[in-house]
């Protein structure tokens, strides 16, 4: 099913289809849209990697939203609706990689599907 929102398209069963969940790239997304996206899967009860998610953009979310991320500040990434780990479930660690960071800058984020 693909939703279509303000100013995107939200693939909402990318996962079913490609094993994969949905991580948003936050760089240039106004707050109406980044609102959406949370609230979507808050009511959807699906996971959601935010990244590049600016500490401008992350306080000029309301509190109804931010209360439900898990927002690190070092490298700006935000995940909703991840539950805690155990020994019998896998993750998926992701790397920044190079573009745009200077040595020493790259950013790991673990997170469960």
């Amino acid at each position: 099913m693909v939703l279509y929102m303000h100013s995107f398209v939200w693939d909402k069963d990318r996962k079913s289809r490609t094993g994969v969940a949905e991580a948003v790239f936050c760089v240039n997304k106004n707050i109406t849209d980044l609102c959406d996206i949370i609230q979507f899967n808050l009511n959807n009860k699906t996971a959601v990697l935010l990244t590049r998610l600016e500490p401008a953009q992350w306080q000029a979310l309301p509190k109804e939203l931010t209360q439900h991320l898990d927002y690190d500040e070092c490298s700006h990434t935000a995940i909703l609706n991840i539950e805690q780990h155990s020994a019998n479930q896998s993750g998926v660690c992701c790397d920044g990689g190079n573009i745009g960071f200077t040595r020493g800058e790259r950013s790991t984020t673990y997170f469960k599907f």
